[in-house]
Order: structure tokens, then sequence, then C-alpha cells
């Protein structure tokens, strides 16, 4: 599909990133990954820029054009009213075809009525029931009634943001997944466990070193590689992350804890490891690691909580309620049975099509082509 260009330069896609939000490599969480990744060689990327905050000292993202806005008046208006009014300030003297809102509710009202003829999207990337001014049906419908589309990170997050609303415009409530570069396993797998993510109570990384523990023992060509931090770029100093430490140390080098590596390296990991799991015991808007481990063909065994159930599909092994040893028997049954473990591997790997980056790279492009029509007659 060929980009809609009305005439060369004459509009901007304006991507809103939410105030947490760095755009750099090894500091961007999700949402940024998702924007530089949709944008970055798509058939717009000339065309958007990607405004956040102005305070990003790490090294920004290159190939796409980034504004970072000071907020002014903070002490009268907060740190959200001063960043709008900045960035409404600035977008007035662009040219604007469309504006793509990531995340934050306040941020696409005020753009909206700033801006009423310019058509206006905004992505869900989490659970809209617990975003401010999403909660309530009431609220979500206010939205719908508003918005030119919504996208939400899964079906998940869909279904989440129409609950309580009556039928009527539902069709403008749209799933685009978060894209994963494609990844080639290695033709035979190292004997590896991953775990990629980061190490708080919410994603289960406590239950899965428990697990390890009682497990690999019994196994002893096998290894646990843990990969993350408490945050983006963060370090592991939390007495969580602490305790998923002491309870790995009782297997010696059959335990690597890695802390926060860069995404090539983690990727690099996915290709190699037979087994990845992703624990989370709390729902997942979508669980960007399982989708990265089916991309690398991996055996995903996983809680399958909230988006998690749409990545693992029939494929996955799931988890639920997430214990030590009900990961520890899920495990095993994969360790000691390689056919078992090749086929999971082989099933998983099917389900990487939904999630590619460049098919989602192109959903977006769609996504970009519909709205730059409406706005400009095409």
């Amino acid at each position: 599909m060929p980009a809609f260009t009305p005439q060369p330069n004459t509009y901007e896609i304006a991507a809103i990133l939410p105030p947490g939000e760095h755009f750099a490599p090894g500091a961007a969480g999700a949402i940024a990954l998702f924007v530089h990744q949709t944008t970055v060689n798509g058939a717009y990327q000339k065309y958007t820029t990607v405004y956040g905050r102005a305070d990003d000292k790490a090294r920004r993202f290159s190939g796409v054009s980034y504004i970072g806005i000071e907020p002014s008046m903070q002490l009268i208006l907060g740190r959200n009213g001063g960043f709008t009014r900045t960035l409404i300030e600035e977008l007035k003297k662009r040219s604007v075809g469309i504006i793509e809102v990531h995340n934050h509710v306040q941020y696409f009202f005020r753009l909206a009525n700033a801006f009423p003829n310019t058509p206006i999207s905004i992505h869900f990337h989490n659970d809209p029931q617990t975003i401010k001014g999403s909660m309530t049906p009431k609220e979500r419908w206010r939205i719908l009634e508003r918005a030119d589309a919504i996208y939400c990170c899964s079906d998940f997050v869909r279904r989440r943001f129409l609950t309580g609303l009556e039928a009527g415009r539902q069709d403008h409530v749209h799933v685009i997944y978060h894209g994963i570069p494609p990844v080639t396993p290695k033709p035979r797998k190292d004997p590896l466990i991953l775990f990629a993510g980061r190490l708080i109570p919410e994603k289960g990384a406590l239950e899965l070193a428990q697990a390890a523990q009682k497990l690999l023992p019994h196994f002893p060509n096998w290894q646990i590689v843990f990969v993350g931090a408490n945050r983006p770029g963060g370090k592991n100093t939390t007495a969580y992350a602490r305790a998923v430490g002491a309870a790995l140390q009782p297997l010696g080098k059959q335990a690597v804890f890695l802390g926060h590596q860069p995404y090539s390296k983690v990727l690099d990991l996915y290709a190699r490891s037979s087994v990845a799991v992703v624990p989370s015991v709390w729902n997942e808007p979508l669980g960007r690691t399982a989708a990265e481990a089916v991309i690398a063909g991996c055996a995903l065994v996983t809680s399958g909580h909230g988006g998690l159930a749409e990545i693992a599909g029939d494929a996955g092994v799931l988890v639920s309620p997430v214990t030590a040893d009900g990961l520890a028997l899920a495990l095993q049954g994969l360790l000691e049975d390689p056919e078992t473990l090749r086929a999971v591997q082989l099933q998983c790997r099917e389900r990487a099509p939904y999630f590619l980056l460049p098919n989602i790279q192109q959903q977006m492009d769609h996504v970009r082509y519909r709205l730059l029509s409406q706005a400009f007659g095409g």
C-alpha cells in the first residue's frame, strides 16, 4: 500500500508519548519501542514526529524525528497541564495531519479540544480500566464518541475497554499487537530456560526462581537465565530482586543472573533458549516477552493471564495459579521429554506471524493511511 501523500511535506503525523516514556535505546519501555518500531522504515517515517519528555538526556532513537516538550506554568497547571499547553503551542506552528495519543486520556481530550478538525486516535497499551480518565463506562463512552479510532494492544485490552458499553461505534475499537523483530532460532537450541522481564512481584520471577531451585538439580545439563531489572535500565537493588537472587544461589552455575541487557542481547538469548517462561501473576495487557519467545521458537510456559493467553493460544503450556510447584511440574514435563519439548516449540513458532514486526508495521501504515485519507478527503 503506497503512503497517502496529499502534497509532499505538507502534513505531519504527531505521535504523543506518555510522560514516563524514554525514547532511547536501552531506556525505552514497551510504548516507546512500539512507536519507534512501527515508524522507522514505515511508509510514513519521514512524515512522523514523536513528542515526549524534554528532560530525557539519554541518546535518542535514530531515524525518527523527536521533539522534547518542556512543560510551561507547572506551578499553576501541574506537570501534565504544562506539558499539553506547550505541546499545543508547538503543534499549532506545524501542519498536523493526524494526532496519535499513546496511553494518556488527559492528553487525548486536551488535544482533541484544541484541534477539533484534526483526526485523532488513542492507543491503549494498558488496561483502560486502570488508566485515569477511562476507568468507568461513562468515561470510556466519551472517548469512543470523540476518537476517530481507538487501538488496543490485545483483544484482552479491547474487551476491557468495551466492558459496560452499549453497542454502537464498537467497530472503531481495533487490536494492533506490539510487533517483534524477526528472530532466527538456532537449529539446535541450548538447554536454557529463559526469563526476561522486570524483577517485580507482578511478573512472578520469585516463583520461577523457587521452581528452578526445586527442579534443576535433577537436570544437571540445564541452566536458567534471568535477564531484567526492577525497571528498564535499572539495577537489581530492591529487596524483591535480592530474594530472586537468593533463591537461585543454591543452583551455582546452573543459574545465571544477568540483570538489564541490550535488546539485541535479549533477542539472541531467545534464539538460543529452548524454553521461555512468562509467569506473570497479574493480567498482562499483552506480554511482549511472550511474543518474543514464540517468534524465537521457544517452548512457552506462561500463566495465560490477560493478553498472555492470546500469545500462547493452544500452543503454550499454561500454569495458573502461578506457584513454584506448578511451574516446576510444567517445566519437568518439557525437560524430561525431548519429543514433547520439540513439539511445543514448533507449535509456538507457528504463532509468530501474529506478532512479527513487519506485519504490525504494515497494519500501522494502514491505520495512518485511513486517517490521513479522512483528513484530506482522499
